[in-house]
Parts: C-alpha cells; sequence; structure tokens
C-alpha cells in the first residue's frame, strides 16, 4: 500500500482523471485534484474539505483548502481538456439545454455571494448562490458543460468581479459550447427566450427552441398581441393529437413574427395529464421556434429533453453536494462547483462505457455504489496481508471518511 493510503482510488474512475494530469504545474496539485474529485465520488453524505483530506492519501486539509482558493491552477484548462474528451467520446450531442438553480445556504450570510434569489422549487425567495447552469441531452441522462454563479450587481462590485446578467451567463456558455462541440438546437424556458440568448444561438448559427409566456407580443396575420389572444381564435377541431414520449398532446401550429428575433414558428400545445384520479388538459405551452423546416412532434420531443436538467440538478446535489459544500471563499465555491459538474460528466461518461460492455448504471447515486464497492473490494484485498495495526488504522480512517 502507498504510505498513509486510507483507501485506492476505483480503478474504474481514476484513469479519467489522469486525463488531467498536464493541467497541473506538479504532483501535489494533481494530487489534490484527485482527491476532492475521488472524495466527490464516494462520498455518501458530507462533502467538505476535512472529510476529503482522509480519504485516499491522508493529508491536512490546509492543502485542499487552499488547492480551491488559492492555488494557481488553471481551470480553464481542465476546462478545454474535459470538452475535449467529451466531444471525443460523445459525438452525438445534438441539444444543448441552459437552465439555472438555486444551492440554498439559509444560514451562511457570511459565505461570499450569498443573496436572496427566487428559488423555482418553494416559489419563493431564499438565501443561497444562484447558479446558471448548461449542458447537452443524452438518451441515458444530461452532460453538463459548464456552470457558473451568478451575482447582483452590488455582489459583483463587493468581490471586485465583473457583473454579468444571467443572460450575458448564458449566452456566453452557448457560444462557448459551438466552438466545441456540433449541437444543432439550443433549449431553454421562458426566461432566457430574449434577443440576447436568442442573438448568441444565431451568431453561432444553431437553432432555438424554447416557450414565451402568455403575455409575449406576437406578429400572426399581420395583427400583433398578446400570444394567448392569437390562441383563442383557434378552434380545437383545428388541432392535432400525437402520442409523444408515451403522453397524448394536442396542438396546433402557426407562424409568427416577435420583434428583435424574427420569423418564428409557434405552437400552441397541451399534454393529457392525471390530476386527482381524473385526466385533463394542461394549461396551454406556447413553444417558439427557429426551426421552420422540421416537424411539429420534433420540435415538441426537442423541447421536452429540456426536462433532463432537472435531474442533474437533484442529482449533483443529492449526490455530489451541488449545494452542501461549506466554503467561505468565492473563488473556492466557484473552484468547487466546477468540481462537481467535471465529477458529474465523468461519470455519465464512465456509465456510457459501461453500456458498451453490456452493463449500466441508472442514476448517479448506482454509479457512485458501484464504484464505492469496487474501492472497498480492493482496499480489502489489500488489508488482507497487512499488519493488525495498519488494518485499524484504515478501519477507523475509513468509518471517518465515509
Amino acid at each position: 500500500m502507498i504510505k498513509n493510503e486510507v483507501l485506492p482510488y476505483p480503478k474504474e474512475f481514476f484513469p479519467l482523471l489522469k486525463f488531467f494530469k498536464s493541467c497541473f504545474s506538479d504532483k501535489r496539485q494533481f494530487s489534490n485534484f484527485c482527491q476532492i474529485s475521488g472524495g466527490l465520488v464516494l462520498s455518501s453524505s458530507k462533502y467538505t474539505v476535512d472529510r476529503f483530506s482522509k480519504m485516499f492519501v491522508e493529508r491536512d486539509n490546509s492543502s485542499l483548502s487552499k488547492f480551491l482558493t488559492r492555488s494557481p491552477w488553471d481551470e480553464n484548462k481542465v476546462k478545454f481538456r474535459l470538452h475535449k474528451m467529451l466531444s471525443k467520446s460523445l459525438p452525438d450531442l445534438d441539444v444543448f439545454i441552459g437552465d439555472d438553480t438555486l444551492s440554498e445556504k439559509p444560514f451562511a450570510k457570511s459565505m461570499q455571494g450569498v443573496d436572496s434569489h427566487y428559488s423555482g422549487l418553494k416559489k419563493k425567495h431564499c438565501m443561497g448562490h444562484s447558479i446558471v447552469t448548461t449542458g447537452f441531452y443524452m438518451e441515458e441522462g444530461f452532460i453538463p458543460f459548464d456552470g457558473q454563479m451568478y451575482l447582483r450587481k452590488e455582489k459583483a462590485e463587493e468581490l471586485e468581479i465583473p457583473f454579468k446578467t444571467k443572460n450575458q451567463i448564458m449566452s456566453e456558455k452557448v457560444i462557448s459550447a459551438s466552438g466545441t462541440y456540433k449541437f444543432k438546437h439550443v433549449v431553454f424556458d421562458s426566461w432566457y427566450s430574449n434577443n440576447i440568448v436568442i442573438g448568441a444561438v444565431k451568431q453561432v448559427e444553431k437553432k432555438f427552441v424554447t416557450q414565451i409566456k402568455s403575455n409575449r407580443n406576437v406578429t400572426i396575420k399581420r395583427k400583433k398581441r398578446l400570444v394567448r389572444n392569437h390562441c383563442k381564435d383557434v378552434s380545437l377541431t383545428k388541432y392535432f393529437y400525437r402520442i409523444i414520449n408515451g403522453n397524448l398532446f394536442r396542438y396546433y401550429e402557426t407562424d409568427g413574427f416577435i420583434s428583435k428575433v424574427g420569423t418564428v414558428r409557434i405552437l400552441y400545445c397541451q399534454m393529457l395529464i392525471e390530476e386527482k384520479d381524473e385526466l385533463k388538459w394542461s394549461g396551454m405551452n406556447y413553444i417558439a421556434t427557429s426551426d421552420l423546416e422540421s416537424t411539429s412532434e420534433f420540435i415538441i420531443k426537442t423541447y421536452l429533453k429540456r426536462n433532463s436538467i432537472e435531474p442533474f440538478h437533484r442529482e449533483a446535489k443529492q449526490q455530489l453536494g451541488m449545494d452542501k459544500y461549506q466554503i467561505g471563499n468565492y473563488r473556492g465555491i466557484e473552484r468547487y462547483l466546477f468540481l462537481v459538474i467535471l465529477v458529474y460528466a465523468l461519470l455519465m461518461l464512465l456509465n456510457t462505457l459501461l453500456i458498451q460492455k453490456g452493463e449500466s448504471r441508472q442514476t448517479i447515486g448506482e454509479i457512485k455504489t458501484y464504484l464505492r464497492e469496487d474501492c472497498y473490494t480492493n482496499l480489502l484485498r489489500k488489508a488482507k496481508i497487512q499488519k493488525i495495526e495498519v488494518r485499524q488504522r484504515i478501519a477507523k480512517n475509513l468509518a471517518y471518511a465515509l
């Protein structure tokens, strides 16, 4: 065993981390990178630097803290290597998705960047960090591309960071992703259906599929008015009915024009849902797209792929501690969140490789369990030939680490 080794790295995960070795200036930096990334994979509850320091090669937690907050490694180099790996391994990523999520921090008012943000889940304002997230849809799940904290202007000025709106952040991610990946469509909800984000989509010659609010002004048949008022003019007898992704939809399609956006196709769309043991139609959704050639069914299917980002938010928080960090320093938080995204992407890539071998794990939690079992098996094999004092130390540290 390596001196001071507590746990061996999972043998199927560590080769993925080694791909990033050239991004770090020395062995210590790379070791810290592996320690935190591996800690995110094997941890089942607490996601703290102190806990990560007790895994793999035991060390002082100040080393890991400095790695996150002060060490001069360049995360942009790591991002470049990550996207190079993913674009080569997963060439069929066609749909780019953007949204945001809230990392709640109700009792961490001294943590840098914490502010009051609206929570879509709780339907009220909560204290925390607002994170703009982006990534790609694939059948097995969601592959994250990047995440960036949104700061209000006052907070950005306090931290001496250039202020950017959520729309500006999203636009930059669309443009950045287009330089590496060959996706065709960009999907986002009504919050981002504005000329800033749509302008970025047009700039990189992609097509957008988005929902617009019912009070959005749209010109149809030379009449400019709220889209919901246009919808009222259409008899239900003119709607088409189709089963899409196992659910019954009804929709009506028309051409329209939106100021500062341009010519679009508009779909009035509803899904049959069950509510209180009764079947009923959902509220009307208004989908707008610059894709003027594809079928309506394809457009609806493409917009529904946006839902894949919600399980990513949930699993990144539950399984990788995306909202459980206890770091006060803003730079440290940014780097931690980046490592969460990197680890999530690597776990999804590993799952794809397992599928190619005829097996797979359906959730991030299941992939983590698979790697944890592998890690324990290797540890027990090594422990068999160790002295009793070494085994006792391993058992003690293992119990604390996990």
